[in-house]
């Protein structure tokens, strides 16, 4: 069986163009960083164009926690001021506040 396999890999050309000697060789490893404690690394991104909500909110705000991989998901109005989003941001994130007023 490992004769069969050595013929059918020496007969593809696929198999040779993925051979690991043609390969770059990846170097020595890198350690990943390691978070150590949640809400210190986020994630953030907005989701807009959305039909608009009965309060006027038209787009949602999504902050996930690398770390627990929690997310909040805000509702936000499109043309919402420093201040408004403030307010509305700091009022439904009870438990990640400490570090939204240190990003404010």
């Amino acid at each position: 069986m490992k004769k069969d396999i050595a013929e059918f890999v020496y007969a593809c050309l696929v198999c040779q163009k993925s051979n690991i000697e043609h390969q770059k060789p990846s170097g020595l490893m890198q350690l990943l960083f390691v978070l150590e404690w949640k809400w210190a690394s986020i994630s953030i991104d907005f989701v807009g164009a959305l039909p608009n909500t009965v309060k006027g909110f038209d787009s949602i705000w999504v902050i996930v926690d690398r770390l627990t991989k929690s997310t909040h998901f805000v509702s936000i109005k499109t043309g919402m001021t420093v201040g408004g989003w403030q307010r509305s941001t700091l009022s439904k994130l009870s438990d990640c506040m400490v570090f939204l007023l240190v990003l404010c």
